[in-house]
């Protein structure tokens, strides 16, 4: 079995969005709050990070969201916004 995409070399995870043609970016401009419309159409677990997020970085991908992922540094970001393309993009019959 594979490595996971946010588990791998942030060279190769910057690299498999290229590939992608999504251009993944790392900012540190703190998000808007969310909005109750985006917070309604929301899962819990996207909810709860958006109202306790204490990220100082951000990674941007594509034109998708300014705010993928985050974290505490710059590798911090472009890997939480890998785990979460990785789980939006999985089969549904992918298991956990």
């Amino acid at each position: 079995m594979g490595t996971l995409l946010e588990d791998r070399d942030i060279d190769d995870i910057l690299g498999y969005f290229v590939a992608k043609g999504v251009p993944l970016t790392v900012h540190t401009r703190s998000p808007s709050p969310p909005t109750p419309d985006q917070l309604r159409h929301s899962s819990r677990t996207v909810r709860e990070a958006m109202l306790d997020d204490a990220s100082t970085h951000w990674a941007a991908l594509g034109s998708v969201s300014d705010h993928y992922g985050g974290g505490s540094s710059e590798e911090d970001a472009i890997r939480s916004a890998a785990r979460r393309y990785r789980i939006e993009q999985a089969p549904p019959d992918a298991g956990p």
